[in-house]
């Protein structure tokens, strides 16, 4: 599983809750519809645990473009979202704990809804052990 598994997740989610609205990436800055989402996927934390295992973790920023300036359904969308997500994001068949998830206001004015959700999960790296097994252990005892 990587980013491009976890923001496709997330806007298939968006789609699944708001058809008519569009999801953009952050490399979209002009001539975007409205309302609109976009995303961004902010790694947090690739911790190896073991030769086996790592922990990752990624904070989803999810901002919103109404079509009109409304607070009311700033709000709504901020819960409606956090809603959605629930406690956990089923990414490529996996269920990934959301770890935390809340709402500020960003932009020029502090008008602008951004929802942050936090997901974070234990992976395994799939190795092979390609180590030779004995066939056979000779001991020798002393004395």
């Amino acid at each position: 599983m990587n980013g491009a598994d976890i923001y496709n997740a997330v806007s298939t989610l968006l789609y699944s809750k708001y058809p008519t609205y569009k999801v953009y990436g952050h490399e979209v800055v002009e001539g975007y519809e409205k309302p609109s989402f976009f995303i961004d996927l902010l790694p947090k934390k690739n911790l190896n645990e073991s030769i086996n295992f790592k922990t990752k973790a990624y904070k989803i920023l999810i901002t919103y473009f109404p079509e009109d300036l409304n607070e009311i359904d700033n709000l709504t969308k901020a819960d409606e979202i956090i809603e959605l997500f629930g406690y956990k994001l089923v990414v490529s068949g996996n269920k990934i704990p959301v770890t935390d998830s809340n709402y500020e206001f960003v932009g020029e004015n502090t008008n602008t809804l951004q929802v942050v959700i936090e997901i974070e999960y234990l992976e395994s790296n799939n190795r092979t052990n390609s180590s030779v097994i004995a066939n056979e252990l000779i001991l020798k005892e002393k004395g």
